[in-house]
């Protein structure tokens, strides 16, 4: 009787890694990988690594049509030895995405960003206890005991890579002032923030000149999904 050798996952995994690594380097470009150790300007230090990659918003990897700029969510193919959800990968022409999911054998999710953002609050609002980068109580720095919100302009987080457009329908937020016109409703996809998450009322400002106001979060292992308001008075 023969005995075959057996075969575990990390050995499938390894192989997957090697071919999608193969195939990047035919269809892919030069692609700065980033692992962000702190809150600030993320792209500004130095890139973790520098492998092949390109992004194609279908998971077989067809390239019949560009990722689209109101459906952000798309799928990698370089690599995947070494990659962890937050991490933000930069190329020279398709833009800067962050990795949000990754499962053995598959391809790479990621998120097509169109704004680099700074987060700003209360000092001290949207820390996390060491080892939680989920901040998985969504309220926790909202108030604090006098009643007051997180807004600020003490930057919290700043130059961050991120997703901003339309939340989808059914949303709409009145100002609370009369005769004003509902705020208009934007949701902001922002990759993981290590040891740090945003809070409800705190202020976002863009690369572009836009300033929101967060007034809910939703935070998973993954990264943060945050809806937003701008006020048209």
């Amino acid at each position: 009787m023969t005995c075959r050798p057996s075969v575990n996952q990390t050995t499938i995994q390894r192989h997957a890694a090697r071919g999608y690594a193969m195939a990047a380097k035919r269809l892919g470009a030069p692609t700065w990988q980033y692992r962000p150790t702190g809150r600030d300007n993320p792209l500004d230090a130095t890139a973790y690594a520098a492998v092949m990659a390109t992004f194609n918003d279908d998971p077989a990897f067809s390239f019949r049509r560009p990722i689209l700029w109101d459906k952000p969510v798309c799928f990698g193919m370089f690599d995947t030895t070494d990659v962890f959800s937050g991490d933000l990968m930069k190329t020279p022409d398709e833009g800067v995405f962050f990795i949000t999911r990754f499962e053995m054998f598959r391809p790479i999710e990621a998120i097509l960003t169109n704004a680099l953002v700074t987060i700003s609050g209360q000092p001290g609002a949207g820390d996390l206890p060491d080892g939680d980068d989920t901040g998985s109580c969504q309220l926790a720095g909202a108030q604090d005991g006098y009643g007051t919100s997180s807004s600020g302009t003490t930057a919290l987080a700043t130059g961050w890579p991120a997703w901003i457009g339309k939340p989808g329908r059914g949303t709409g937020t009145q100002s609370g002032e009369q005769g004003s016109l509902p705020a208009a409703s934007f949701l902001m996809r922002l990759p993981l923030v290590p040891g740090w998450a945003p809070r409800p009322y705190m202020t976002v400002s863009t690369d572009q000149g836009q300033t929101y106001t967060i007034s809910g979060v939703s935070s998973s292992q993954y990264g943060h999904e945050c809806l937003m308001n701008i006020q048209q008075v």
